[in-house]
């Protein structure tokens, strides 16, 4: 760990605390930290190495001919990376308008659509922006800035997006994500995410 990651470390449990509430200790802010970290820098790295499509939901054939979204790939990475069932729910309820819309789509028809528009019209344009980092432009890295206890079992993180210019980091705006203990209270799962915040 560099010197850098252990000021911010040291940092965060400095500032834990909450109206007399315990403050998080020092074994789970580290946890949590590494855990919403590698989130973002497994997602980043999909989108640097192009493979963010992969990840998105796909565009599939029916049985009846129209056009639907397979999940498969999205479920298994945000499962991957420790989001609750709940939360990866939730996000998949966010395409309900887009698969609403393509199941009135043959899939043959569907085939050659090409421009942005058309994805736009049909509320499917996920494709063009990035739904972790708010926006359409690739970023650099994510690091944790903050570690609010709200409970004995759910910390809000708040981290902050940035671009390098010059090897120097820009700020490119925050998240905000809450985590849940499980298994025992000693393992965190991200139960909530909001970019833009």
């Amino acid at each position: 760990m560099n010197k850098q990651s252990v000021f911010i470390l040291l940092t965060l449990l400095t500032c834990s605390t909450v109206l007399g509430q315990t403050r998080v200790t020092t074994t789970d802010s580290l946890r949590i930290k590494i855990r919403c970290e590698s989130f973002f820098d497994w997602y980043i790295d999909l989108i640097k190495k192009n493979e963010i499509k992969d990840f998105n939901p796909q565009f599939v054939r029916t049985a009846d001919g129209m056009t639907d979204l397979d999940f498969t790939n999205y479920r298994n990475g945000l499962k991957d990376n420790f989001f609750t069932d709940e939360l990866i729910n939730d996000l998949v309820k966010n395409f309900k308008d887009c698969q609403g819309n393509l199941k009135t789509i043959p899939y043959e028809r569907f085939k050659d659509f090409t421009d942005l528009d058309q994805f736009e019209n049909i509320k499917c344009d996920f494709c063009n922006r990035y739904e972790f980092i708010g926006g359409m432009e690739p970023i650099d890295g994510a690091n944790v800035t903050k570690i609010k206890k709200l409970n004995r079992k759910i910390v809000e993180v708040t981290m902050t997006l940035f671009y390098l210019t010059d090897n120097k980091k820009q700020v490119h705006g925050q998240t905000t994500m809450t985590l849940q203990r499980h298994k025992k209270n000693i393992f965190w799962k991200i139960n909530n995410i909001r970019t833009g915040v």
